[in-house]
């Protein structure tokens, strides 16, 4: 008999042991057939008994996607006792996901009063959420700390957040009780921009290699399921052109998260013509369609964080931060930028304006819900719309993300930004009638004036356009991530369309979701943490409905990462620092003469080409010119910049040389 781990004993620890009885080791790999491919079928629409599929390679437990819920996952099934595979679909300098810009987790202290905010955040969503879900989730993010400190995260770079996103929704009004985590190893530094939460993630997993072996490029693309019985066995991927089966002896848990890079399923369940992904470029719905093709149970579809007003980088096609628009209450970094602080509005294609530029906590600013006469829900996004603003804007120092140069002036060159001599000219070229959008200007002059703003609520950076050129950046829509996906329970086991359970599957993060209604910051990330901690020991408990002994009957397929660090001649005065740049681990040589830094080499990355190694290309040389790294970051690398800076910085500490340091006040940084 099969023990799931509930939300009454996810409190017995974090490793979370279930009381099913011993877990399966791993038995070998099989052969594939002389062409590559394998025997068995592998769709949700065929397949046949486990013995009947040719299988390549074979685990206690496999988890599919390694962002943070598949890293959680992973960790417990290991912990639990099973041999793991954690298979990803990007290659390792992109893989993550979401996670690699995911920085605050929920922690609360009060199990009743947050429980009762998650009532009131869910609303009347009671048919498709309940307070069992809200129980089983606050309970396993009271835990979270502990699980932390438990696995070796020291307590120096854990942060607390005590204000929740709905503060009028929280039963106490002194927020008793309500508690986020941010992990940031350097201070200096936002977590997002030194890969903080997933880098801790894999620091951990790396270190359980004996039980988890890690592939890359290993995309989830159907599941094994037997038709009669409907066990999910296992699960197929191509790698290197080849399809290879691998069996799951106990469980499979989904964690691919959702589909923010696949447009068609943006435009037919959330109703946005485009949105912009924020964190990654490899959420195309995978869950979705495999779970639906072995008769999973869909929900929360429409629900989403979004939109946020960015301008789409050209580069990677996503979006180049959270918002190019914020008010003060969020301090400008490379993540958000402040154009609602100056001369700068957001228009749409008929010229006029729509929202609140400055996104303060009334209106606009609730991971891109907008307050519709007392109840927060999507904002609407008309087409054509673009930021508008003038030359004074352009120089004050005010950015539409703080990776961006001052003054705008690589961006201008580059011929991101639109300019017109006056608001006629520049309104021709961005398809606006010159006429409405001067008389939209001449308003928000008028509301400048009188220091209110009766349009759109924006009650900070009143401030007057003036004189041209004017300037103008296309603005697309931009999605932080997609909840919906197959249904799961407190179990976290995927729902079919019987509303039962499926057979050995199981979900973990955004892949289907508990958050619906209104979302608090950090609840994904928590729930990354609860739902892949449950799933993965869940997962990995020995079922009786299968053979634990082996079915291969070969050889062993496996692409695991090996983790091993390339080694680098280095002369006595050379150092090598290693850090966490915007995909993976990077490293620098360090040459330093006395007090004196030589020269500094990048001599290992994994960054995007035009993006990251904008900064591999410059910043070194920056480095040595000003013999410190109080260097300025570069323009839409700022994560890579930040990666350098600090592997530089372990090396002069390790060469014992007293030169001054990035400094937190630096305004890319902040």
């Amino acid at each position: 008999m099969t023990t799931e781990v509930s939300r009454r004993n996810f409190l017995k620890g974090a490793a979370l042991l279930t009381a099913g009885g011993a877990v399966a080791g791993l038995a070998g790999c099989a052969p594939k057939s002389a062409d590559g491919s394998s025997g068995g079928e592998a769709s949700g629409a065929s397949g046949g008994s486990e013995a009947s599929v040719t299988w390549d390679a074979e685990y206690d437990v496999v988890v599919a996607g390694y962002g943070a819920a598949g890293a959680y996952a992973a960790i417990s099934a290991a912990e639990s006792g099973a041999r793991v595979l954690l298979m990803e679909k990007a290659d390792k300098a992109h893989a993550g996901g979401n996670s690699r810009f995911g920085q605050n987790y929920m922690a609360p202290t009060d199990r009743d009063l947050m429980v009762q905010f998650m009532a009131n955040l869910r609303g009347e969503y009671n048919l498709i959420s309940s307070d069992e879900i809200a129980e089983f989730q606050v309970d396993g993010w009271m835990t979270f700390y502990d699980w932390l400190i438990e696995h070796g995260v020291s307590e120096d770079v854990i942060e607390f957040a005590t204000r929740p996103e709905y503060p009028e929704l929280y039963p106490d009004e002194e927020f008793t009780g309500f508690r986020k985590i941010t992990l940031r190893p350097d201070p200096r530094y936002n977590a997002q921009d030194v890969n903080a939460a997933l880098g801790t993630l894999r620091d951990i997993v790396e270190g359980m290699k004996d039980s988890i072996d890690v592939w890359y490029s290993a995309p989830l693309e159907t599941l094994i399921q037997d038709p009669e019985t409907k066990i999910v066995h296992g699960v197929a991927s191509t790698i290197d052109g080849k399809r290879y089966n691998i069996r799951a002896i106990n469980g499979v848990v989904l964690a691919v998260g959702g589909f923010e890079n696949n447009q068609e399923m943006i435009q037919n369940y959330i109703g946005y013509t485009e949105l912009l992904a924020k964190g990654c470029s490899f959420n195309t719905g995978d869950g979705i369609v495999a779970a639906g093709a072995v008769g999973a149970k869909m929900w929360h579809m429409t629900c989403c964080a979004a939109p946020d007003p960015n301008y789409k980088n050209p580069y990677t096609g996503c979006s180049f931060g959270w918002t190019c628009a914020s008010g003060s209450k969020t301090p400008p970094n490379a993540w958000y930028g402040d154009m609602g602080q100056t001369s700068a509005i957001i228009v749409a294609g008929d010229g006029t304006r729509f929202m609140n530029e400055a996104a303060n906590e009334t209106r606009n600013s609730r991971h891109g819900q907008t307050n519709f006469h007392g109840t927060w829900t999507h904002m609407p996004w008309p087409s054509n719309t673009w930021m508008v603003f003038d030359e004074a804007a352009r120089v004050d120092g005010h950015k539409p993300y703080w990776s961006w140069s001052d003054g705008l002036e690589q961006e201008l060159e580059l011929g991101w930004l639109v300019k017109g001599d006056t608001l006629a000219a520049l309104g021709e070229q961005i398809g606006i009638d010159g006429e409405a959008l001067a008389g939209t200007v001449e308003r928000w002059n008028g509301i400048c004036e009188s220091g209110l703003d009766e349009d759109c609520g924006r009650d900070e950076g009143l401030v007057a356009i003036g004189d041209g050129p004017y300037y103008a950046f296309k603005l697309t829509p931009a999605v932080t991530n997609t909840d919906g996906g197959p249904q799961r329970n407190t179990d976290c086991q995927v729902i079919g369309w019987d509303d039962e359970p499926i057979p050995h599957l199981y979900s973990a993060g955004t892949c289907g979701s508990f958050w619906v209604g209104n979302y608090n910051g950090g609840g994904n990330m928590g729930e990354n943490y609860v739902t892949g901690t449950t799933a993965g020991a869940n997962a990995a408990a020995a079922k009786d409905d299968v053979s634990q002994e082996s079915l291969l009957s070969g050889d062993a397929v496996n692409f695991a990462d090996d983790y091993a660090l390339t080694e680098f001649e280095c002369a006595d005065n050379q150092y090598i620092g290693r850090y966490w740049g915007m995909n993976d681990r990077l490293a620098v040589r360090v040459t330093i003469d006395g007090d004196t830094i030589e020269n500094v080499e990048v001599v290992e990355h994994n960054e995007t080409k035009d993006v990251g190694t904008l900064a591999i290309d410059q910043l070194p040389q920056m480095i040595v010119e000003a013999n410190s790294t109080a260097v300025d970051t570069i323009s839409g690398a700022t994560r890579t910049s930040a990666g350098i800076i600090i592997a530089v910085e372990q090396c002069l500490a390790e060469a014992g040389v007293e030169i001054k340091t990035h400094d937190a006040e630096v305004a890319t940084l902040q």
